[in-house]
């Protein structure tokens, strides 16, 4: 800085100077700022997903503890023709049963088919739940209650408990139920696998598994495996 004519001043090198120091200090602080910015939205948006898996799960649960032999009569009750029910399915991709609900708000109350599958087209893909009335069913018209659970689904994988030879703690676990229609299974493994872009989009990697839990049916029955 030097003194002109009994004022004081920059020169042009020290302005440049400053400018240069005042950029580099602002472009750091902009950075970290961004990064601190990007950090918050992905916890947010896993803190969103993780909200609608637990709900999803959560409605899955309530349902299968509900869940109901609803016509013993295998050989009569079910079947493909109008007045006939759907067969439940218990396999590795795929739930359809009946359960009891009180759902007075969607007029759900009463026992209904429920149905859960996930769907990985692009039109359609997530998470589905299907509620049905009975005389719905039995007139095979569309479901009363039709509701997409999570926005995205690559795969539903479900696991299905037994008893093998030895202790009552000792169990195999297997992709289908492979037992008559008046047996439940006790004991549900149930994977939800998400895709690598869903996952990347909510600040969780290349991970493909998003949540697994073992869930259980009160009026189930843990049999043993036969091969």
């Amino acid at each position: 800085m030097r003194k002109l004519q009994g004022q004081f001043g920059f020169t042009l090198l020290e302005l440049l100077i400053a400018s240069a120091m005042i950029a580099v200090l602002i472009f750091g602080l902009s950075q970290h700022i961004r990064s601190g910015v990007t950090i918050w939205r992905r916890t947010t948006k896993s803190g969103e997903m993780s909200q609608r898996q637990r709900v999803a799960l959560s409605r899955l649960r309530r349902d299968l503890a509900h869940s109901v032999v609803f016509d013993p009569r295998s050989d009569v009750a079910y079947g493909t023709e109008i007045g006939q029910l759907t067969l439940p399915v218990f396999e590795a991709n795929e739930l359809l049963f009946y359960s009891r609900m009180s759902e007075t708000h969607q007029n759900l109350a009463g026992v209904h088919q429920v149905r859960y599958w996930c769907d990985d087209s692009a039109e359609s893909s997530g998470l589905w739940r299907e509620v049905t009335t009975i005389a719905q069913v039995r007139n095979d018209e569309d479901a009363q209650s039709l509701e997409r659970l999570l926005p995205s689904c690559q795969e539903l994988s479900i696991r299905y408990a037994y008893h093998v030879g030895g202790g009552p703690g000792e169990l195999i676990w297997r992709p289908r139920w492979n037992k008559e229609l008046t047996l439940q299974p006790k004991l549900l493994e149930v994977s939800v696998y998400w895709d690598n872009e869903v996952g990347t989009d909510y600040g969780l990697g290349d991970a493909k598994i998003f949540s697994r839990e073992v869930m259980r049916i009160p009026t189930g029955d843990l049999v043993p495996y036969e091969i």
